[in-house]
């Protein structure tokens, strides 16, 4: 009764590569990562369907940003009497960052496994996961990719309805020989409940690569979000 509304309607406002723009996005459920834990598990993710669309106002055009089909992530904090894996899925269709090209898409299925544990209370989690993805886009070489991930994350609730996560990623595109075999993804997201109803959320993305000739992405959004 006390936890958040399943709908959310959200609107955002940020920079992508020093290009500004604007975001609407809508999910019909559940309860995300970042979400107040009033009323749900601590540090659950099920969400099912979100679509986002982005404006960027420098070119007029409207894009979809991503179309979440499904995505579940259990973190199971071990100790010394349980021993359950963490677990993640999802299925989307998105804009992938490290092409630098904002108008292509992909589908994407992400699958991972790996182990959490608290740190001396509930409210902090630290994880790490290996994630493989596949992807399928007219933008790729082949027009598929893997792209392994190994995950190291830490999520923290220190008061309230506050929380903070700091997330990196070191991925090896395979089996792309017009791109960088690796790189690098790192992510600091924040969100503060304000009530059962609204939520405001500041995110921030770096994707570094490892070679010269491709882009650096570097993207600040801050969002607003109604629960209803």
């Amino acid at each position: 009764d006390h936890g958040h509304h399943a709908m959310r309607l959200g609107t955002s406002g940020g920079l992508a590569n020093a290009r500004y723009f604007q975001e609407l996005q809508y999910k019909f459920a559940y309860h995300d990562l970042m979400n107040d834990d009033t009323g749900y598990k601590r540090f659950s993710h099920v969400s099912f369907p979100e679509i986002r669309l982005r404006y960027y106002t420098d070119t007029g055009k409207l894009n979809l940003e991503e179309f979440y089909g499904v995505g579940v992530t259990s973190l199971f904090p071990m100790n010394f009497l349980e021993k359950r894996i963490s677990w993640k899925v999802e299925i989307k269709y998105y804009t992938p960052k490290d092409f630098g090209c904002p108008d292509c898409h992909a589908a994407n299925l992400t699958t991972g496994i790996g182990a959490s544990v608290n740190f001396f209370s509930p409210r902090y989690i630290f994880y790490t996961m290996g994630i493989i993805n596949a992807e399928i886009a007219q933008s790729l070489h082949n027009g598929y990719r893997f792209n392994p991930r190994a995950r190291v994350s830490t999520i923290m609730n220190p008061v309230g309805r506050y929380k903070l996560a700091l997330t990196g990623d070191a991925v090896a595109d395979l089996f792309q020989d017009d791109r960088q075999r690796t790189y690098y993804e790192f992510s600091v997201d924040q969100s503060i409940g304000l009530s059962q109803e609204w939520d405001l959320r500041l995110s921030t993305q770096y994707i570094l690569p490892t070679t010269d000739r491709d882009n650096r992405y570097r993207e600040a959004k801050i969002t607003l979000n109604h629960y209803f």
